[in-house]
């Protein structure tokens, strides 16, 4: 997995913090993340999911005001996007 893929999670992390020269860290270790294919220590933060399904239910609206082929095939992948994040969010809490 790359660093990318693993700071997405951690930004869904409750044990995330932001470092102002790095980045986002881990709280509990203050580096980047390590893991491979799972963190132990991840703990899903509701709020940060609310926001990121507000973020993109106002995409939504957004795109899917128009009735152009283009702003549908935006909404799908968006949809598409949103749920491989939450399937990858249910991964980790397990």
């Amino acid at each position: 997995m790359e660093l990318k893929q693993k700071l997405i999670f951690c930004k869904q992390c409750q044990h995330k913090k932001l470092d102002t020269q790095v980045g986002i860290v881990c709280g509990l270790t203050n580096n980047k993340p390590d893991f491979e294919e799972t963190c132990p220590s991840y703990l899903n933060d509701p709020k940060e999911t609310r926001r990121m399904v507000k973020k993109a239910e106002k995409l939504y609206k957004t795109t899917g005001s128009t009735s152009s082929g283009a702003s549908t095939g935006s909404v799908w992948r968006t949809i598409i996007f949103i749920l491989i994040i939450i399937k990858l969010i249910m991964r980790f809490a397990r």
